[in-house]
């Protein structure tokens, strides 16, 4: 385990550097990622979730209670967790056993671990990825677009709750899907576990 107080860079070489940025992102592949956390849950299978910003009421619920039954399993979440129901989902998945990868639209430099995630971090169920630098201090549209091809790539599989017609969660998604990620909806009723 390392130490998880501290960035830690992650040059393209390396073996800790997930695989599936080089197949997936191909030239587009950052050649280094930022970790902070327990670096283990990079090789662990892990479901991303997107929702748009503006979610009809009914998603969020059903949403929010598959959230409930996923937290009670070990699964592994990834994100960017940025948009509010992407930020209860979260909340709501590590009040359980699961964990998550968190990937912010940012540079990790000067980071706080936010309040809500700060147990789950120190319980090691909480890794922060990011393929920016110090440069990157704020997100931005062109960082949160990168962010997302970064969630998808880390994912195994992808739930996408509700996506806004022509917008950047739309987008993640079309992109799981041509890259033949398994896709489910927040409709779907197959088993996330």
């Amino acid at each position: 385990m390392n130490d998880v107080n501290r960035v830690v860079a992650i040059p393209y070489d390396n073996s800790l550097y997930p695989g599936t940025f080089r197949e997936i992102l191909d030239d587009d592949a950052p050649p280094v990622l930022y970790a902070l956390g327990n670096l283990d849950l990079l090789g662990r299978q892990k479901l991303a979730f997107f929702c748009s910003r503006k979610c009809p009421g009914r998603l969020i619920l059903r949403s929010i209670d598959l959230a409930n039954e996923l937290a009670e399993t070990e699964v592994t979440v990834v994100g960017g967790f940025h948009t509010p129901v992407e930020r209860e989902f979260l909340r709501v998945v590590l009040r359980g056993r699961a964990s998550a990868v968190v990937c912010p639209a940012r540079s990790l430099e000067r980071m706080r671990v936010a309040a809500h995630l700060r147990s789950s971090f120190e319980d090691g169920r909480v890794l922060f990825i990011s393929p920016f630098d110090g440069t990157v201090r704020r997100p931005t549209r062109e960082s949160s677009e990168l962010r997302n091809h970064v969630v998808v790539a880390l994912a195994d599989r992808v739930w996408m709750c509700h996506a806004e017609p022509s917008g950047m969660t739309e987008r993640a998604v079309r992109l799981a899907c041509v890259l033949g990620k398994t896709y489910l909806s927040v409709e779907d009723r197959t088993p996330l576990r």
